[in-house]
């Protein structure tokens, strides 16, 4: 059984947008719970190697720190401005100095329309809109300040994952008005 100690939300804008394979997240709490022969009713967790996947792992494990909520906060953060950009942070452009989370926050707020994946606002026939209504810009700029806030570089900066869930249900309720 694998258990994590954060829950995770997602805004999902609309399902129908994403043309995209689902992936298994991994994300550094979650523990492998292995039932004892020995000692019953006690569980062994294991977590030992690097915790989590190349440019989901928050800067902190790659100097030994020890899997937090922050690191799960990154991790999540990063995934969320991979949706929306549709950038992967391996993606071959992002050297030593670049990384998914400096490209999107050189063009936030005022540009942050620049780096949407262009396919969130295709119409059925695969043509771009090139309008987006307002209150999907206001959205999508709330999503991207989470995905931001998550993925700051240092884990006491990072916004804690209750608060996520806040800023995401009034991003979503700005879309819906």
């Amino acid at each position: 059984m694998i258990t994590s100690q954060c829950q995770l939300y997602i805004v999902i804008l609309n399902p129908a947008m994403f043309d995209m394979t689902a992936h298994v997240g991994d994300f550094g709490l979650a523990r492998f719970l292995v039932r004892s022969d020995t000692v019953p009713n006690q569980s062994i967790t294991s977590t030992g190697g690097i915790k989590g996947s190349i440019g989901y792992i928050p800067p902190e494990y790659g100097m030994g720190g020890q899997a937090s909520t922050q690191g799960d906060a990154y991790s999540y953060g990063i995934l969320l401005l991979e949706m929306f950009t549709g950038i992967s942070p391996t993606d071959e452009r992002f050297g030593d100095r670049l990384s998914l989370h400096r490209h999107v926050e050189t063009a936030f707020p005022t540009q942050v329309m620049d780096i949407i994946d262009t396919k969130l606002f295709s119409s059925d026939h695969g043509n771009e809109n090139a309008f987006v209504p307002e209150n999907s810009q206001e959205c999508l700029v709330s999503v991207i300040r989470c995905g931001l806030l998550c993925s700051k570089e240092l884990s006491k900066e990072r916004i804690a994952m209750n608060d996520v869930l806040k800023e995401l249900n009034l991003a979503r309720n700005k879309l819906l008005v």
